[in-house]
């Protein structure tokens, strides 16, 4: 059982307003534990165990970072950002983040209470669940926004959804980002790799995935048949599927379009499921090579998300690269290490073909 006392992290640089927000939060009984420095912050947060983090102003880029490393060691850990910077309205928006607020009049001491308030039940409601946090897609350049907006926007309808990009670029990630802000949040999100399976699991499983009794009931095909009632249902490398099946999986689809009607009547039930796809090719090309049916992809392709390689949104890199190394500091219990700026000179006029998975094992090495 959760005491009231909660332990309250306060970050502000400025020695009176860290006086100020101590006394608000020392008002309510809650136990703060001030810093000055985000680095420091971090270096120190996973052994305090915190219920919430209150965060002066901060840089867009800075707070992007911030927040990024929080929800990376707890990601069901909520923010509280105290700042007129109206940029920074925007961030919960774009980042998707439920539990991260900013709150505007940082001289209105009730109102901060309330907001603390707020936070705090949220973090621990009357029903236990052990859902994860909030996937962190790190970037802020103009390609990535409209990646995230799309999220938001697609998250919120019924409608199985595409997505398309390079090896390495976050397909997944986008994924259980949509899943993470849609409706079936409290579901299961299963993911199945389509390159992995054999021909004839393969026929079993795309012919059974609209029904559940059969999905439940043929459980010697191993996590091939975890049921996803409620959930999302990721399939990987759509690319791979043999053509006779992919005619199979587009009377998925219209399956799934004869569910949408339903939910849109009597809303969303236990036994409802959304359905995205990814590829690591491009299917306009596979679709004139005759190797992917056009009217398959014609389908898919209604609701879905383009996601750019990493030479072809230079502006991420940098924040991948704090990212990555912050993560790797806490990994090792290292103190906040920045890399020197010929390497980053290195890294802006690489190509990446690896995308985001090479940057990160590139900056683990260069760390290390």
């Amino acid at each position: 059982m959760k005491m009231e006392r909660s332990r309250i992290v306060i970050l502000e640089k400025s020695k009176a307003r860290r006086e100020y927000l101590k006394s608000i939060v020392s008002d309510r009984g809650h136990l703060p534990f001030i810093f000055e420095k985000a680095n420091i912050c971090l270096d120190n947060l996973l052994p305090l165990e915190p219920d919430l983090i209150i965060s002066g102003s901060l840089p867009y880029d800075g707070m992007d970072r911030f927040v990024s490393m929080v929800k990376a060691m707890d990601g069901n850990l909520p923010v509280l950002i105290i700042s007129s910077d109206p940029s920074l309205n925007s961030f919960t928006t774009f980042n998707g983040f439920k539990d991260v607020n900013v709150f505007n009049n940082n001289i209105d001491p009730a109102g901060i209470q309330v907001a603390i308030g707020k936070l705090l039940r949220n973090r621990f409601p009357t029903t236990d669940t052990n859902r994860p946090g909030n996937p962190v897609i790190i970037g802020n350049s103009p390609e990535l926004l409209k990646i995230k907006k799309r999220i938001t926007n697609l998250s919120r309808l019924n409608e199985p959804v595409f997505i398309q990009g390079e090896p390495g670029t976050g397909k997944e990630l986008v994924a259980r980002a949509i899943h993470h802000q849609s409706q079936r949040h409290n579901g299961p999100f299963v993911k199945v790799n389509l390159a992995e399976i054999n021909p004839d699991q393969l026929d079993e499983f795309v012919s059974g995935i609209w029904q559940k009794e059969f999905l439940k009931s043929n459980p010697g095909v191993g996590d091939l048949y975890i049921p996803v009632d409620g959930g999302t249902l990721f399939l990987d490398k759509i690319e791979s599927l043999p053509p006779l099946l992919q005619s199979r999986l587009l009377t998925v689809y219209e399956e799934s379009s004869y569910k949408v009607d339903a939910v849109k009547q009597i809303g969303p039930t236990a036994e409802d499921m959304t359905l995205v796809v990814s590829s690591s090719r491009c299917l306009d090309a596979l679709v004139r090579q005759g190797k992917f049916r056009r009217d398959l992809y014609y389908r898919m392709s209604v609701m879905g998300i383009d996601i750019p390689p990493l030479r072809k949104r230079v502006n991420d890199i940098a924040p991948l690269k704090d990212y990555f190394a912050d993560q790797l500091c806490m990994e090792y219990d290292m103190c906040h290490i920045e890399l020197s700026p010929k390497i980053m000179d290195c890294f802006y006029r690489y190509p990446w073909p690896g995308n985001v998975r090479e940057l990160k094992t590139v900056v683990r090495r260069a760390v290390l």
